[in-house]
Parts: C-alpha cells; structure tokens; sequence
C-alpha cells in the first residue's frame, strides 16, 4: 500500500490508460479534455497542465485531481462548476472519500459513483508503482443534461 505520506509528498499519481479506457467504455464517456495532465500522461488529445483552476472547461472533460488536503477539495467544487456553467459530461478518478464535506456537497446525489473494487494501482512517471492506493477510489461521473 502507498504509504500515507507519499500520498502528500507526491499528489500527482496517474492514471494507468487501461483503467481509463475500461471506465469510458464501461460508463460511455468520452472526454476529449483531461484537465489535470502533463504531455507525456495525458489521456485526451486535449489537456491542460498548468492553472488549469483559472481556466474554463467547455467541454467534455477527464480529472484525476492532485491529492492532498486542502488541495482536492478546490478541484472536486471546480470540476462540479464547470459541469453545471457549461453542461458538459465530466468523470473524474477520486479517492473514495465519503465522509468529507467535498463529497457531500458535489457528489452524492449530484453525480454517479461507481467504487472500483480493490485499490487502484496507480503510476508514477510512466510506471507501475508496485504498492496500490492508501484508499478506495471511485469513478465519478456529472452527466450533462439533454
């Protein structure tokens, strides 16, 4: 298991591509933006990399939100703005987080939740890294309306 710690030292796991690929066949999403990616990890043709929290997200869109207190917090209540001021599709890969005031508020009974069984392997530069997440995860999912 990750150790907690590494968690905060390093918010910006990946998202391994078959994981991804399975959720949007499985959920029949198909974001064509991933706002919270690098060059080298992006799964969408489209992405951001910096500031992504100053801009607009007008389109469908993917996040797998740096972790961190005080930190995923701000992406989840951005994610659920920019899906309601834009009415698009969004999915985002999050730990499992229940009992928080995030998820209270922009996620139950506001979206879909799909808890991935096991713990999500996530990578690091490119790579496996060999011990899995410190939490469940769950795929989240803001459906459009119409």
């Amino acid at each position: 298991m990750l150790q907690h710690s590494i968690v905060h030292r390093n918010p910006n796991w990946e998202t391994p591509q078959e994981l991804f690929d399975e959720a949007c066949r499985k959920y029949k999403v198909r974001p064509s933006l991933d706002v919270c990616a690098t060059r080298r990890n992006k799964k969408c043709a489209l992405f951001f990399s910096k500031d992504s929290l100053s801009k607009q997200w007008n389109r469908s869109f993917y996040m797998n939100p740096p972790y961190g207190k005080g930190i995923i917090d701000k992406w989840i209540k951005y994610a659920y703005e920019q899906h309601v001021k834009h009415n698009v599709t969004a999915m985002a890969l999050i730990f499992a987080k229940t009992e928080t005031k995030w998820w209270h508020k922009y996620i139950q009974d506001v979206a879909e939740v799909h808890f991935i069984k096991g713990r999500v392997h996530f990578q690091l530069n490119g790579k496996d890294v060999q011990n899995s997440a410190p939490y469940g995860s769950a795929w989240v999912i803001w459906r459009r309306d119409g």
